[in-house]
């Protein structure tokens, strides 16, 4: 079996992985301190390395891997929320050879990229076929003629999660995911057809989440469709504020799988 090291200090994005390829070992390194030891030990086929991390930049572990004689041929692909051209140059010149902007790509392409690397085979097929993300909002008859199918609308603009959530909603469930990338958007879906349930992240482009939720709960309309959020933002003052304005569950991301994010949301549309 293929072992990916994922160096990576966000735990959500690790169990995407895991689950979207699950024929695949991975080992995980949260400490920058472990990461060139794991990998030294453990000589992976690939090693997938995030640039911001605690403690320690990911420019400094990849340039340590391609320096050690026993880590220097391991292909290495960056994933980072970096995504400016001199951070690019910078890893490629240090060896990555690839980069992966979060939040820019989705998870289809993040796999294809492994692909390349680990070979065709060896990587689970996406479940479901995703329709591409529309900038201006139309519904299609598709999307519409959807018979007893709940239609959840989930506000998010990282589409590496984007695609993740909709592969667990939409397979062996009679749920639809219409996906919305900004506030704006996520305001004009609402106008053309109101869903079943809104996921809603807080931190967006443009109107934030907390705008979003004002919105719904003050349309004669959309007051009652329930709306779950879903963001890292955990703070007291952040889940209040959310409670206040009329929100119907609070789920931090990074603390609970998408298999138990798809159980709440059934739970409110049945």
């Amino acid at each position: 079996m293929k072992k990916i090291l994922v160096i990576e200090d966000n735990a959500i994005i690790v169990r995407i992985l895991q689950q979207r390829m699950p024929n695949l070992e991975f080992s995980i390194a949260v400490h920058p301190a472990e990461s060139v030891t794991k990998a030294t030990e453990e000589k992976p086929d690939l090693i997938l390395l995030d640039l911001m991390l605690p403690e320690r930049s990911g420019f400094d572990i990849l340039r340590d891997l391609q320096e050690k004689k026993e880590t220097k041929k391991i292909p290495i692909i960056v994933m980072s929320a970096l995504g400016s051209e001199e951070d690019i140059e910078r890893a490629t010149k240090l060896g990555a050879l690839d980069y992966i902007v979060k939040g820019m790509e989705s998870i289809d392409t993040v796999v294809e990229k492994l692909k390349k690397v680990l070979g065709e085979e060896l990587i689970k097929k996406s479940p479901t076929s995703h329709r591409q993300i529309s900038q201006k909002t139309k519904l299609t008859k598709k999307e519409t003629d959807t018979g007893r199918k709940k239609k959840v609308l989930f506000v998010e603009d990282d589409l590496f999660l984007v695609h993740a959530y909709q592969d667990i909603l939409e397979e062996d469930r009679s749920i639809l995911v219409w996906i919305a990338q900004d506030g704006d958007e996520a305001i004009a879906y609402l106008k053309k057809q109101p869903p079943d349930l809104v996921l809603l992240d807080l931190l967006l482009p443009g109107k934030s989440g907390f705008e979003v939720l004002a919105a719904i709960r003050k349309h004669p309309v959309w007051k009652s469709v329930p709306v779950i959020i879903l963001s890292n933002l955990g703070q007291p003052q952040d889940v209040e504020k959310a409670m206040k304005l009329g929100v119907t569950d609070y789920i931090i991301k990074a603390n609970t799988k998408i298999s138990d994010v798809a159980a709440r949301i059934e739970k409110f549309l049945t």
